[in-house]
């Protein structure tokens, strides 16, 4: 299956939703409503809804404090994290 399609798919919680998405958005610009559209194309969603699901993949580690509704970050492992500190 696409990551596309797995986005989508309303069996999996919103917020394994989101990560997928991140992972072909890592650090880009989303204009309003790109990821609510992504995840919920039917707009069953509030935004707030949304904007839970980001914290909760932030609260799980998939997804650094950083991001947002507007710019999802992927989480980086703790090593290379260290490592770009020190540089």
């Amino acid at each position: 299956m696409s990551i596309q399609h797995q986005v989508s798919n309303h069996r999996l919680p919103a917020w394994t939703r989101v990560a997928i998405y991140a992972l072909d958005h890592d650090g880009h610009h989303l204009k309003q409503g790109d990821l609510r559209r992504a995840i919920d194309p039917h707009q069953t969603m509030r935004p707030t809804d949304v904007w839970r699901a980001v914290r909760q993949a932030i609260d799980r580690r998939l997804l650094d404090p950083a991001s947002t509704t507007r710019r999802l970050v992927l989480a980086r492992p703790a090593t290379q994290q260290a490592e770009q500190e020190t540089a």
